[in-house]
């Protein structure tokens, strides 16, 4: 956990050998294309703070939905996750981040959450076995 000492803001760090963010940018009701700088600034300035690269950096959870209903601006469709998955996942695995990608296969028995249905539809692969979309990078 980082913390600050107050009005000075001067940050005071633990040792600290991995960080976990989670990157959810759809229920965030962020446009899809400002993903990555937010990324690329959290990790850069946790490599500032540490004055070191050398700790594992994890993503917790992310990926796009690819049906339910609009949220925000933010619209659920397989060209959207595609979208996403080429302009952030693919960076991410890239600069070497370890990535948790939410979900493997959509999981129809979760119910709405607030009259949407996206929770049901973040799996890469349909039923199948199969990738959605392309899935390399």
């Amino acid at each position: 956990m980082l913390s600050h000492t107050g009005r000075d803001r001067r940050w005071i760090t633990p040792p600290i050998h991995s960080l976990m963010i989670l990157c959810v940018r759809f229920t965030a009701l962020l446009p899809q294309d400002i993903h990555s700088n937010i990324l690329t600034e959290a990790l850069d300035r946790i490599q500032t703070i540490k004055s070191t690269s050398d700790f594992q950096f994890w993503v917790g959870e992310t990926n796009w939905p690819t049906g339910g209903a609009k949220y925000g601006d933010a619209v659920p469709s397989t060209e959207n996750a595609a979208t996403y998955w080429k302009e952030s996942v693919c960076p991410m695995r890239h600069w070497g981040v370890n990535i948790f990608i939410f979900s493997a296969f959509d999981e129809e028995w979760k119910p709405a959450e607030k009259d949407n249905s996206v929770e049901k539809h973040w799996g890469v692969f349909r039923d199948d076995g199969k990738p959605k979309y392309d899935l390399s990078c």
